[in-house]
Protein backbone atom coordinates (compact mmCIF):
# COMPACT_ATOMS: atom_id res chain seq x y z
CA UNK A 1 0.00 0.00 0.00
CA UNK A 2 2.65 2.62 0.99
CA UNK A 3 4.15 2.61 -2.45
CA UNK A 4 0.94 3.24 -4.11
CA UNK A 5 0.63 6.24 -1.68
CA UNK A 6 3.90 7.03 -2.31
CA UNK A 7 3.41 7.57 -6.19
CA UNK A 8 -0.15 9.33 -5.54
CA UNK A 9 1.94 11.79 -3.37
CA UNK A 10 4.23 12.17 -6.36
CA UNK A 11 1.61 12.74 -8.79
CA UNK A 12 0.46 15.63 -6.72
CA UNK A 13 3.82 16.83 -6.87
CA UNK A 14 3.90 17.00 -10.66
CA UNK A 15 0.70 18.11 -10.66
CA UNK A 16 1.48 21.59 -8.56
CA UNK A 17 4.77 21.74 -10.17
CA UNK A 18 2.91 22.15 -13.77
CA UNK A 19 0.27 24.47 -11.60
CA UNK A 20 2.51 26.91 -10.58
CA UNK A 21 5.19 26.36 -13.84
CA UNK A 22 1.23 27.16 -16.03
CA UNK A 23 0.70 30.25 -14.05
CA UNK A 24 4.55 31.75 -13.78
CA UNK A 25 4.52 31.32 -10.31
CA UNK A 26 7.86 29.54 -9.67
CA UNK A 27 9.49 31.24 -7.29
CA UNK A 28 12.48 30.36 -4.95
CA UNK A 29 9.54 29.88 -2.13
CA UNK A 30 7.58 27.24 -3.83
CA UNK A 31 11.01 25.23 -5.10
CA UNK A 32 12.02 25.55 -1.32
CA UNK A 33 8.13 24.10 -0.68
CA UNK A 34 8.40 21.31 -2.87
CA UNK A 35 12.17 20.01 -2.47
CA UNK A 36 10.96 20.50 1.81
CA UNK A 37 8.11 18.35 0.98
CA UNK A 38 9.99 15.67 -0.93
CA UNK A 39 12.20 15.17 1.91
CA UNK A 40 10.19 15.23 4.71
CA UNK A 41 8.14 12.09 2.16
CA UNK A 42 10.79 10.14 1.47
CA UNK A 43 12.32 10.87 5.31
CA UNK A 44 8.02 8.88 6.52
CA UNK A 45 8.84 6.07 3.73
CA UNK A 46 12.45 5.66 5.44
CA UNK A 47 12.10 5.69 8.89
CA UNK A 48 9.07 3.63 10.39
CA UNK A 49 10.96 4.27 13.89
CA UNK A 50 6.86 5.56 15.49
CA UNK A 51 8.38 8.37 17.36
CA UNK A 52 10.59 9.74 13.77
CA UNK A 53 7.43 9.02 11.63
CA UNK A 54 5.40 10.95 14.06
CA UNK A 55 7.61 13.99 14.01
CA UNK A 56 8.09 14.25 9.94
CA UNK A 57 3.72 13.95 10.04
CA UNK A 58 4.11 17.32 12.26
CA UNK A 59 6.58 18.64 10.10
CA UNK A 60 4.93 18.03 7.02
CA UNK A 61 1.23 19.69 8.29
CA UNK A 62 3.10 22.61 9.39
CA UNK A 63 5.02 22.91 6.07
CA UNK A 64 1.59 22.55 4.55
CA UNK A 65 0.05 25.34 6.60
CA UNK A 66 3.36 27.62 5.76
CA UNK A 67 2.79 27.06 2.55
CA UNK A 68 -0.54 27.95 2.33
CA UNK A 69 -0.35 31.32 4.16
CA UNK A 70 3.09 32.02 2.82
CA UNK A 71 3.63 30.47 -0.53
CA UNK A 72 0.70 29.88 -2.57
CA UNK A 73 -2.87 28.94 -1.55
CA UNK A 74 -2.75 25.62 -4.04
CA UNK A 75 -0.57 24.12 -1.26
CA UNK A 76 -3.75 22.88 0.40
CA UNK A 77 -4.11 20.04 -2.72
CA UNK A 78 -1.76 18.12 -0.45
CA UNK A 79 -3.85 17.86 2.86
CA UNK A 80 -6.42 15.43 2.03
CA UNK A 81 -4.09 12.46 1.52
CA UNK A 82 -2.31 13.34 4.58
CA UNK A 83 -5.27 13.17 6.56
CA UNK A 84 -6.31 9.99 5.17
CA UNK A 85 -2.69 8.12 5.61
CA UNK A 86 -1.92 9.81 9.11
CA UNK A 87 -5.42 10.29 11.08
CA UNK A 88 -5.62 7.07 12.42
CA UNK A 89 -9.62 6.65 12.75
CA UNK A 90 -9.84 3.23 12.01
CA UNK A 91 -13.99 2.55 13.22
CA UNK A 92 -15.14 4.92 10.94
CA UNK A 93 -12.90 5.63 8.57
CA UNK A 94 -15.34 7.81 6.51
CA UNK A 95 -15.10 10.42 8.42
CA UNK A 96 -11.16 11.71 7.24
CA UNK A 97 -13.13 12.62 3.86
CA UNK A 98 -15.38 14.55 5.85
CA UNK A 99 -12.37 15.96 7.81
CA UNK A 100 -10.75 16.97 4.75
CA UNK A 101 -13.83 18.72 3.27
CA UNK A 102 -14.25 20.61 6.01
CA UNK A 103 -11.50 22.95 4.60
CA UNK A 104 -13.87 24.04 1.59
CA UNK A 105 -15.28 26.61 4.22
CA UNK A 106 -12.13 28.61 4.46
CA UNK A 107 -10.84 28.11 0.95
CA UNK A 108 -11.25 31.11 -1.89
CA UNK A 109 -13.92 30.20 -4.80
CA UNK A 110 -10.99 29.56 -7.52
CA UNK A 111 -9.42 26.49 -5.24
CA UNK A 112 -12.79 24.68 -4.02
CA UNK A 113 -13.79 23.01 -7.68
CA UNK A 114 -10.24 21.45 -7.61
CA UNK A 115 -9.91 20.97 -3.59
CA UNK A 116 -13.11 18.71 -3.81
CA UNK A 117 -11.88 16.77 -6.66
CA UNK A 118 -8.15 16.24 -5.04
CA UNK A 119 -9.94 15.17 -1.79
CA UNK A 120 -12.46 12.90 -3.34
CA UNK A 121 -10.45 11.00 -5.94
CA UNK A 122 -7.32 10.53 -2.79
CA UNK A 123 -9.65 9.47 -0.99
CA UNK A 124 -11.12 7.09 -3.63
CA UNK A 125 -7.68 5.58 -3.89
CA UNK A 126 -6.61 5.49 -0.37
CA UNK A 127 -10.16 3.46 0.53
CA UNK A 128 -9.69 0.80 -1.67
CA UNK A 129 -6.30 0.58 -1.52
CA UNK A 130 -6.50 0.35 2.26
CA UNK A 131 -9.53 -2.36 1.88
CA UNK A 132 -7.65 -4.35 -0.88
CA UNK A 133 -4.24 -4.06 2.13
CA UNK A 134 -6.85 -5.59 4.85
CA UNK A 135 -7.84 -8.28 2.53
CA UNK A 136 -4.23 -9.32 1.58
CA UNK A 137 -2.81 -9.51 5.49
CA UNK A 138 -6.02 -10.91 6.39
CA UNK A 139 -5.55 -13.88 4.15
CA UNK A 140 -1.96 -14.23 4.92
CA UNK A 141 -3.48 -14.26 8.65
CA UNK A 142 -5.62 -17.01 7.24
CA UNK A 143 -3.17 -18.74 5.20
CA UNK A 144 -0.41 -18.88 8.67
CA UNK A 145 -3.11 -20.53 10.59
CA UNK A 146 -3.61 -23.05 8.10
CA UNK A 147 0.01 -23.56 7.65
CA UNK A 148 -0.02 -24.13 11.78
CA UNK A 149 -2.87 -26.66 11.49
CA UNK A 150 -1.85 -28.20 8.53
CA UNK A 151 1.51 -28.78 10.99
CA UNK A 152 -0.54 -29.96 14.09
CA UNK A 153 -2.18 -32.25 11.91
CA UNK A 154 0.65 -33.93 10.25
CA UNK A 155 2.42 -34.03 13.81
CA UNK A 156 -0.66 -35.56 14.90
CA UNK A 157 -0.93 -38.38 12.13
CA UNK A 158 3.11 -38.79 12.48
CA UNK A 159 2.05 -39.84 16.37
CA UNK A 160 -0.73 -42.18 15.22
CA UNK A 161 1.31 -43.89 12.94
CA UNK A 162 4.12 -44.10 15.59
CA UNK A 163 1.43 -45.21 17.81
CA UNK A 164 -0.11 -47.91 15.75
CA UNK A 165 3.43 -49.26 15.08
CA UNK A 166 4.21 -49.23 18.50
CA UNK A 167 0.89 -51.29 19.15
CA UNK A 168 1.52 -53.50 16.24
CA UNK A 169 5.13 -54.49 17.74
CA UNK A 170 3.96 -55.04 21.21
CA UNK A 171 0.92 -57.18 19.68
CA UNK A 172 3.77 -59.16 18.09
CA UNK A 173 5.68 -59.73 21.16
CA UNK A 174 2.54 -60.45 23.18
CA UNK A 175 1.65 -63.41 20.24
CA UNK A 176 5.33 -65.08 20.53
CA UNK A 177 5.28 -64.89 24.18
CA UNK A 178 1.85 -66.82 24.17
CA UNK A 179 3.39 -69.73 21.33
CA UNK A 180 6.37 -69.58 23.48
CA UNK A 181 4.24 -70.07 26.39
CA UNK A 182 2.17 -72.73 24.84
CA UNK A 183 5.18 -74.50 23.55
CA UNK A 184 6.84 -74.76 26.91
CA UNK A 185 3.64 -75.77 28.55
CA UNK A 186 2.63 -78.22 26.04
CA UNK A 187 5.88 -79.86 24.51
CA UNK A 188 8.36 -78.83 27.11
CA UNK A 189 6.14 -81.03 29.99
CA UNK A 190 5.77 -84.34 27.45
CA UNK A 191 9.42 -84.00 26.55
CA UNK A 192 10.71 -83.86 30.24
CA UNK A 193 8.46 -86.54 31.03
CA UNK A 194 9.19 -89.11 28.08
CA UNK A 195 13.34 -88.19 28.29
CA UNK A 196 12.44 -89.78 31.84
CA UNK A 197 10.99 -92.72 30.81
CA UNK A 198 13.57 -93.44 28.46
CA UNK A 199 15.90 -93.22 30.57
CA UNK A 200 14.34 -95.96 32.85
CA UNK A 201 13.18 -98.29 29.97
CA UNK A 202 17.23 -97.88 29.27
CA UNK A 203 18.42 -98.88 32.61
CA UNK A 204 15.64 -102.21 32.21
CA UNK A 205 16.70 -103.45 28.91
CA UNK A 206 19.14 -105.95 30.29
CA UNK A 207 16.78 -106.93 33.70
CA UNK A 208 13.59 -106.37 32.69
CA UNK A 209 12.38 -106.23 28.66
CA UNK A 210 9.17 -106.36 29.02
CA UNK A 211 9.02 -103.39 31.38
CA UNK A 212 11.37 -101.94 29.35
CA UNK A 213 9.30 -101.96 26.43
CA UNK A 214 5.97 -100.90 28.09
CA UNK A 215 8.05 -97.75 29.53
CA UNK A 216 8.80 -97.47 25.93
CA UNK A 217 5.16 -97.75 24.17
CA UNK A 218 4.03 -95.29 26.60
CA UNK A 219 6.57 -92.85 25.83
CA UNK A 220 5.71 -93.39 22.23
CA UNK A 221 1.87 -92.28 22.78
CA UNK A 222 3.36 -89.33 25.11
CA UNK A 223 5.23 -88.10 22.49
CA UNK A 224 2.33 -88.77 19.86
CA UNK A 225 -0.33 -86.71 22.37
CA UNK A 226 2.97 -83.93 22.30
CA UNK A 227 2.99 -84.12 18.45
CA UNK A 228 -0.61 -83.58 18.59
CA UNK A 229 -0.65 -80.53 20.98
CA UNK A 230 1.50 -79.16 19.14
CA UNK A 231 -0.28 -79.47 16.11
CA UNK A 232 -3.53 -78.35 17.37
CA UNK A 233 -1.58 -75.22 19.17
CA UNK A 234 -0.15 -74.17 15.66
CA UNK A 235 -3.81 -74.38 14.56
CA UNK A 236 -5.21 -72.03 16.79
CA UNK A 237 -2.33 -69.21 16.09
CA UNK A 238 -1.90 -69.34 12.50
CA UNK A 239 -4.21 -67.35 10.42
CA UNK A 240 -6.57 -68.58 7.44
CA UNK A 241 -4.65 -67.87 3.81
CA UNK A 242 -7.79 -65.69 3.02
CA UNK A 243 -7.18 -63.70 6.06
CA UNK A 244 -3.28 -63.33 5.28
CA UNK A 245 -3.78 -61.72 1.55
CA UNK A 246 -7.12 -60.17 2.57
CA UNK A 247 -4.89 -58.21 5.20
CA UNK A 248 -2.16 -57.35 3.01
CA UNK A 249 -4.85 -55.64 0.32
CA UNK A 250 -5.84 -53.84 3.18
CA UNK A 251 -2.54 -52.36 4.34
CA UNK A 252 -1.32 -51.72 0.77
CA UNK A 253 -4.82 -49.55 0.07
CA UNK A 254 -4.52 -47.97 3.38
CA UNK A 255 -1.15 -46.77 2.29
CA UNK A 256 -2.66 -45.69 -1.28
CA UNK A 257 -5.36 -43.89 0.44
CA UNK A 258 -2.63 -41.73 2.54
CA UNK A 259 0.05 -40.89 0.31
CA UNK A 260 -2.86 -39.60 -2.46
CA UNK A 261 -6.09 -38.25 -3.29
CA UNK A 262 -6.77 -41.94 -4.92
CA UNK A 263 -9.98 -43.79 -3.42
CA UNK A 264 -9.49 -47.61 -3.25
CA UNK A 265 -12.35 -49.78 -3.00
CA UNK A 266 -11.86 -53.55 -2.10
CA UNK A 267 -15.26 -56.33 -3.14
CA UNK A 268 -14.68 -60.01 -2.48
CA UNK A 269 -17.25 -62.61 -2.62
CA UNK A 270 -17.22 -65.22 0.12
CA UNK A 271 -15.39 -68.15 -1.93
CA UNK A 272 -12.25 -66.53 -2.22
CA UNK A 273 -11.02 -69.21 1.07
CA UNK A 274 -10.45 -71.53 -2.58
CA UNK A 275 -7.55 -69.24 -3.66
CA UNK A 276 -4.05 -70.70 -2.38
CA UNK A 277 -0.98 -68.60 -0.88
CA UNK A 278 0.59 -69.23 -4.81
CA UNK A 279 -2.73 -67.29 -6.21
CA UNK A 280 -2.93 -64.63 -3.06
CA UNK A 281 0.85 -63.94 -3.86
CA UNK A 282 0.03 -63.64 -7.57
CA UNK A 283 -3.51 -61.28 -6.83
CA UNK A 284 -1.25 -59.68 -4.66
CA UNK A 285 1.47 -58.57 -6.70
CA UNK A 286 -0.75 -57.92 -9.78
CA UNK A 287 -3.20 -55.26 -7.77
CA UNK A 288 0.01 -53.51 -6.76
CA UNK A 289 1.86 -53.25 -10.17
CA UNK A 290 -1.86 -52.27 -11.37
CA UNK A 291 -2.58 -49.36 -9.29
CA UNK A 292 0.92 -47.59 -9.71
CA UNK A 293 0.14 -48.19 -13.40
CA UNK A 294 -2.97 -45.97 -12.50
CA UNK A 295 -1.25 -43.27 -10.33
CA UNK A 296 1.58 -42.76 -12.69
CA UNK A 297 -0.75 -43.05 -16.09
CA UNK A 298 -4.73 -42.96 -15.42
CA UNK A 299 -5.14 -39.65 -14.08
CA UNK A 300 -8.32 -41.77 -12.40
CA UNK A 301 -9.36 -40.51 -8.69
CA UNK A 302 -11.11 -44.04 -7.94
CA UNK A 303 -10.03 -47.59 -8.17
CA UNK A 304 -11.75 -50.67 -7.94
CA UNK A 305 -10.84 -53.77 -6.79
CA UNK A 306 -12.91 -56.90 -7.18
CA UNK A 307 -11.80 -60.71 -6.64
CA UNK A 308 -14.42 -63.54 -6.67
CA UNK A 309 -14.53 -67.03 -7.37
CA UNK A 310 -16.29 -68.58 -10.71
CA UNK A 311 -18.12 -71.64 -10.82
CA UNK A 312 -15.44 -73.37 -8.35
CA UNK A 313 -13.37 -73.27 -10.94
CA UNK A 314 -11.89 -69.57 -11.43
CA UNK A 315 -10.50 -67.29 -9.34
CA UNK A 316 -11.45 -63.42 -10.80
CA UNK A 317 -9.65 -60.77 -10.09
CA UNK A 318 -10.67 -57.37 -11.89
CA UNK A 319 -8.86 -53.76 -11.12
CA UNK A 320 -10.50 -51.55 -12.96
CA UNK A 321 -9.84 -47.13 -12.87
CA UNK A 322 -12.36 -44.24 -13.90
CA UNK A 323 -9.31 -42.28 -15.60
CA UNK A 324 -8.66 -41.24 -19.18
CA UNK A 325 -8.18 -44.75 -20.22
CA UNK A 326 -5.79 -45.96 -23.75
CA UNK A 327 -6.75 -47.05 -26.77
CA UNK A 328 -4.16 -48.96 -28.07
CA UNK A 329 -2.37 -50.82 -25.20
CA UNK A 330 1.47 -51.01 -25.26
CA UNK A 331 2.57 -54.09 -23.00
CA UNK A 332 5.70 -53.13 -21.06
CA UNK A 333 7.37 -54.33 -18.70
CA UNK A 334 4.65 -54.61 -15.44
CA UNK A 335 1.63 -55.90 -17.46
CA UNK A 336 4.26 -58.70 -19.20
CA UNK A 337 5.22 -59.33 -16.05
CA UNK A 338 1.29 -59.46 -14.58
CA UNK A 339 0.52 -61.98 -17.46
CA UNK A 340 3.57 -64.17 -16.61
CA UNK A 341 2.50 -64.62 -13.29
CA UNK A 342 -0.93 -65.58 -14.61
CA UNK A 343 0.01 -67.64 -16.82
CA UNK A 344 2.71 -69.73 -14.53
CA UNK A 345 -0.19 -71.15 -13.04
CA UNK A 346 -2.29 -71.85 -16.41
CA UNK A 347 -4.02 -68.76 -16.06
CA UNK A 348 -5.13 -65.51 -18.06
CA UNK A 349 -4.55 -61.83 -18.10
CA UNK A 350 -7.24 -59.55 -19.93
CA UNK A 351 -6.16 -55.64 -20.26
CA UNK A 352 -9.10 -52.85 -21.81
CA UNK A 353 -8.05 -49.32 -22.25
CA UNK A 354 -11.70 -48.46 -23.75
CA UNK A 355 -13.64 -47.30 -20.43
CA UNK A 356 -11.01 -45.82 -17.51
CA UNK A 357 -7.96 -49.06 -17.83
CA UNK A 358 -9.43 -52.67 -16.33
CA UNK A 359 -6.95 -55.56 -15.76
CA UNK A 360 -8.51 -58.74 -14.94
CA UNK A 361 -6.62 -61.59 -13.66
CA UNK A 362 -7.95 -64.94 -14.56
CA UNK A 363 -6.66 -68.13 -12.17
CA UNK A 364 -7.36 -71.64 -12.19
CA UNK A 365 -8.22 -73.36 -8.60
CA UNK A 366 -6.69 -76.49 -9.97
CA UNK A 367 -2.71 -75.91 -9.86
Amino acid sequence: MDIYLLISEFILIVYYILEIINNFNFGILSVGFILVYIIITMGQSIFHKKSIYLILTLIKFMLIYFGYFYVDNKTVIFLPLNLYTNIKINSYPHIKVFIALIILLVLPNDLIQIYTFITLIMYLIYYVLNHFTNSIEQLVKDIITLKNKNETLKNKIYRQEEFESQLKYTFTLEERNNISQKIHDELGHTLSGTVFQLEAANLLLDKDIKKAKALIGNTIDKLRDGMDNIRNTLKEIKPEKEQIGISKIMLLIEEIRRSSDVEVILFHDNYIDKASFIHWKIIYDNITESITNSLKHSRANKITINISVINNKLIKLEIKDNGIGVKKINKGMGIRGMEERCESIGGKLIVDGSDGFSVISLLPIDI
